[in-house]
């Protein structure tokens, strides 16, 4: 439930039952980009490359960069705040971050180093 491009044209994703994140290159060759997910759905890349994944049953949207490390992460499975079960996912072209919550009806935007949203 969630697809998205990277700036080589390689495809991602996200494997909503299968809590991981694939990739898909141009050869046809897939790979596990991320794995131990738990429902994750939007999918979108900033401009430097890195990928943002709502990780929807943990309750948190979380960063990659393109070596598959982990960088930030924004909310967790035991968060109390307003993020409930993040859904829909993009990225604007100054690179702030914008996440829908789709318990809440909501959309909230972050930095991109997701410490900070309004």
């Amino acid at each position: 439930m969630g697809l998205a491009f990277d700036s080589e044209g390689n495809l991602y994703g996200a494997r909503y039952t299968g809590s991981k994140v694939e990739k898909i290159t141009h050869d046809g060759v897939w790979t596990t980009f991320v794995s131990g997910l738990d429902t994750p759905n939007g999918l979108a890349f900033d401009s430097n490359g890195n990928i943002f994944v709502n990780d929807s049953s943990n309750r948190r949207l979380q960063k990659f960069n393109s070596s598959r490390s982990y960088v930030a992460k924004y909310g967790s499975y035991n968060y109390s705040g307003p993020f409930r079960w993040p859904w829909g996912l993009g990225i604007s072209s100054d690179n702030k971050v914008y996440s829908a919550d789709k318990d809440n009806n909501d959309v909230y935007e972050f930095n991109n180093d997701l410490t900070s949203y309004s």
